[in-house]
């Protein structure tokens, strides 16, 4: 695994390729290649390892990127940045072990191939040697984002950043953070946006998620999961515009802040920085359910999804 210390020595060596690459002229470009003006463009020659299916020109983009998709040496999506910074696929490589000719005719072998050739927007067409062209796959919109694939992706990107943590050592975990080991947690310096009331020990849980309650940056909430697979809160996270300290108390300004308050066991004390401690809001016994604030939460949620098969019909 590359240290951190690699990883940016690599990014500063692709930047200067790059600009300098970018600074050269046609003439000069030429003779940086090994074959001088002489080398064949990819794919021209119907020689190389891989058809390319072209979904965007080649002139709207300014740098290019190769991803694989799956395993390697089989699918890749070839990206394209564009001069305002922003990312599309130009192209994508599918590996002759993935696809054959029937004359004119792109035909997937694989699972991986046949399923790009099902989201492509048409069908490829053969324009010479090893080059096809066709339409890049529908835009989805944005009320039915994220997909299943990217939510798939999602979690699977989770888990392999996971395990990758997990695996590695104390010293690797520090030399990973930024700051190194002089990384001070979260609400210790006093500095940040948000008061931290803690309301159980992070020790009982294994993964945490952060989530949104109400209105993005005011009041969040920290759920944790521990070993059994059972989530709670570990903490409450209220934006310093929703509440402020006179003393040692914290005092809510807002009207979300306020009912926040006033449904914890305890009034929160002060521990350091940002830091507040509180008992959670007490359990509410199962005859005393559901409560006025679960049968709003339903109503709710009733009106959405009517509304949103409503937008959908």
């Amino acid at each position: 695994m590359a240290t951190a210390k690699q990883r940016e020595a690599a990014r500063r060596n692709i930047k200067k390729a790059q600009a300098a690459w970018q600074s050269m002229s046609h003439e000069e470009h030429a003779r940086a290649q090994p074959q001088g003006r002489g080398r064949r463009k990819p794919g021209t020659t119907g020689e190389g390892e891989f058809f390319h299916i072209v979904v965007r020109p080649k002139d709207e983009f300014v740098t290019f990127r190769n991803q694989d998709v799956g395993g390697p040496g089989h699918i890749e999506r070839l990206a394209g940045k564009r001069q305002s910074g922003s990312w599309a696929t130009q192209a994508w490589l599918v590996s002759k072990q993935d696809a054959h000719m029937e004359g004119d005719r792109l035909v997937p072998d694989s699972v991986e191939a046949r399923e790009l050739f099902g989201k492509l927007g048409s069908e490829p067409m053969h324009v010479k040697a090893d080059i096809f062209e066709a339409k890049d796959r529908p835009n989805v919109p944005e009320r039915e984002k994220p997909t299943a694939a990217q939510r798939r992706a999602r979690t699977t990107n989770i888990k392999k950043a996971q395990a990758a943590w997990k695996s590695m050592s104390h010293a690797e975990r520090a030399r990973a953070q930024p700051q190194g080991r002089g990384r001070k947690k979260p609400g210790t310096g006093g500095e940040g946006e948000f008061y931290r009331i803690v309301v159980r020990p992070k020790e009982e849980f294994q993964t945490f998620r952060t989530q949104d309650v109400g209105k993005p940056g005011g009041l969040e909430r920290v759920g944790g999961k521990r070993e059994s697979g059972s989530w709670d809160t570990q903490a409450w996270l209220v934006s310093k515009r929703d509440a402020h300290i006179e003393g040692d108390k914290l005092v809510p300004d807002s009207a979300g802040a306020r009912d926040l308050f006033a449904k914890l066991g305890s009034e929160p004390v002060h521990v350091k920085g940002d830091i507040f401690e509180a008992k959670d809001r007490p359990n509410v016994p199962e005859r005393e359910k559901p409560t006025a604030a679960q049968r709003r939460a339903r109503h709710e949620n009733i009106k959405k999804a009517q509304a949103a098969r409503h937008h959908e019909t």
